[in-house]
């Protein structure tokens, strides 16, 4: 089979490191799609109406102390080492150039998304064979839409998840075909 993944890297890397010498990526032909989020272009008249020093003051840090701030998320939230997927030939690594430019979309049996904040339309939806799937990071369809392990936390859920559904036109909306609730630690970060 012919399978797609996209998503955006943090996430995405966590679940094919998870199906590292699985059967799923010896046996199947792989493209992955690590989408990078892209920033809108704020017109002058926003900067202007939302000034403040102290925004000035943070950029001016965050430019001089970028790289130990970045350090500080690595060593925070570690990126899972997926290297051994150089070692497949099956495998490939596609760059994402927005939604509408992934190419041969009908030729994939399966395509599958981790984590991925754009809103996909139904005529991308309808073009893999067998639909898009969705790696959905809690429970469906308690909570939908972008950020609910950051809801789960903020309401000190007893439970967390991760859901696996098929995509639909509304968010999180198709049917669920798996799912697996994860209690959760009193007084957890987000991450764990």
């Amino acid at each position: 089979m012919k399978i797609g993944f996209l998503g955006y890297p943090e996430f995405l890397k966590k679940v094919i490191f998870n199906l590292r010498g699985s059967t799923f990526l010896l046996e199947n032909e792989i493209d992955i799609i690590f989408a990078v989020p892209v920033k809108k272009k704020k017109k002058i008249t926003w900067y202007i109406s939302n000034f403040s020093f102290d925004k000035v003051i943070y950029l001016i840090d965050s430019f001089f102390y970028r790289n130990q701030i970045s350090n500080l998320i690595n060593e925070i939230f570690p990126s899972p080492d997926i290297s051994f997927i150089q070692s497949l030939p099956n495998i490939k690594i596609l760059p994402y150039k927005g939604l509408e430019n992934i190419s041969n979309m009908e030729g994939y049996d399966y395509f599958i998304v981790a984590s991925f904040g754009e809103k996909i339309p139904m005529n991308i939806i309808e073009k893999p064979k067998n639909k898009i799937l969705n790696i959905h990071p809690s429970h469906l369809p308690e909570l939908r839409g972008g950020y609910p392990t950051y809801v789960d936390a903020y309401l000190s859920n007893a439970y967390s998840g991760v859901s696996i559904h098929v995509m639909a036109e509304g968010w999180d909306t198709g049917p669920v075909l798996e799912k697996k609730m994860i209690p959760t630690m009193e007084n957890a970060s987000n991450s764990e």
